[in-house]
Formats: structure tokens, C-alpha cells, sequence
């Protein structure tokens, strides 16, 4: 777990492991962490509406603004973190907004080489994983991408889930879509493009037999 604390405009993040808890000073500022995720919300959606929806977000100018917060927020903790490959996060305040499995500390997207998961409160965290410890949810799994102007990369996400869990593939109204494997006792249905309508996924929340819907 690693844990960020603000305290009188001072940063820390705190890296928790089943040996130790280390802390490490952060030289950040909120409003430098502002600054960043401002020009990179910018940057990305300039990307996108200048190549389209079917061009990824990165660009120079987008991987300079990661790897700046990468620098700042993760290069610090990064050698406590060297071999582990889940991560939890749990930020405060500001860092809600950073994109932190994107974050490049010199050696590429932490995604490339963590399972980065993002949680509100090490409290929520440990509640959460008692839970799914206690009860794996029964019936099949539902995967919707329905993608408009203001998240163009929903359904190509859909699909790299899909190609992430190795799925096969089949033919449904939609076209040629991946079906996953579920962790339970039934494949996954994808639902994208004129598939995933609020009906759609109205009439898939009502159904007792879907255990997941995401």
C-alpha cells in the first residue's frame, strides 16, 4: 500500500508491506499538482480532438506531464515498490486526480509492471478485501463501453480488457466481441456500441443470474 498525507503543505507517502512502513518526503505543492493535471487534461483532450477518437491520448507533451509526476510522486517510493506486482494507492486531497498507473518514473508506465489499484482510505481497503474474501459474487459477468464525445476510448477499453484476460471471441448483434472468462461460474457478456443502450443495461441490473456488471 502506498498511503500520501498532507500536512501543513507538507507531503508524505507512507509504503506499507507485510515486512515494514517506511515514509518518504514528497517535493510537491497542491498547486503544482494543479498545474500538472490541468495541462494534462488539456493536452489529452487536444490530442483527441486534433487525431480523433480512435488515437491514443499520449503525445510528447502528455508523457513530459506524467513523467514529471512520476518524478515528483512516485520515483521516491519507487525502490520500497521494486518486485511488487499489486500496488494499492490510497491519495489525498488533490492526487484524487492523478493517473497514477499512467505515472512514468523513468523506467515507463507504472502499469507496464504494477496491477495499480486506486482506494479512498486504507480502512475502505482492508473492509473491501475482507469482503471479497467472504463472498465471490455467483452469476455471469457483464462488460459495457458506450462511448460519446466525452469518452471516445470506452469501448477499445472494453476490448483491451477483453484481450488482457486472453478471452475468445464471438458473434453477437454488436459484430465480432470478446467474451470473458469469468472468475465465477459463467463467461462475461460485452455489451458495446448500439448494444450497450440504458435498456440494455437496465434489463442486465435486474437480472438476478448477473453477478458483475462493469
Amino acid at each position: 500500500i502506498v498511503e500520501y498525507f498532507e500536512a501543513s503543505g507538507r507531503w508524505l507517502a507512507f509504503v506499507a508491506t507485510r515486512d515494514r512502513i517506511v515514509a518518504r518526503p514528497l517535493d510537491v505543492a497542491a498547486a503544482s499538482i494543479h498545474d500538472a493535471l490541468d495541462r494534462f487534461a488539456f493536452r489529452s483532450r487536444r490530442r483527441l480532438r486534433i487525431a480523433g477518437p480512435a488515437a491514443s491520448a499520449r503525445s510528447v507533451a502528455v508523457d513530459s506531464i506524467l513523467a514529471e509526476l512520476g518524478t515528483r510522486l512516485w520515483a521516491p517510493v519507487a525502490r520500497e515498490l521494486d518486485g511488487r506486482s499489486r500496488i494499492t494507492v490510497v491519495p489525498q486531497g488533490v492526487l484524487h486526480g492523478v493517473p497514477f498507473a499512467a505515472l512514468d518514473a523513468g523506467d515507463g508506465p507504472l502499469v507496464e509492471r504494477h496491477q495499480i489499484a486506486i482506494a479512498p482510505s486504507v480502512a475502505v481497503w482492508a473492509s473491501l478485501r475482507g469482503a471479497a474474501k467472504r463472498a465471490v459474487p455467483a452469476g455471469r459477468t457483464v462488460l459495457v463501453g458506450a462511448p460519446d464525445e466525452a469518452a471516445p476510448a470506452v469501448e477499445a477499453e472494453i476490448h483491451r480488457i477483453a484481450a488482457a484476460l486472453d478471452s475468445p471471441r464471438c458473434s453477437t448483434s454488436g459484430g465480432d466481441v470478446p467474451v470473458l472468462p469469468a472468475a465465477s461460474i459463467a463467461t462475461a457478456e460485452v455489451l458495446c456500441g448500439a448494444d450497450a443502450s440504458a435498456d440494455a443495461v437496465l434489463e442486465r441490473l435486474a437480472d438476478p443470474e448477473v453477478g458483475v456488471l462493469h
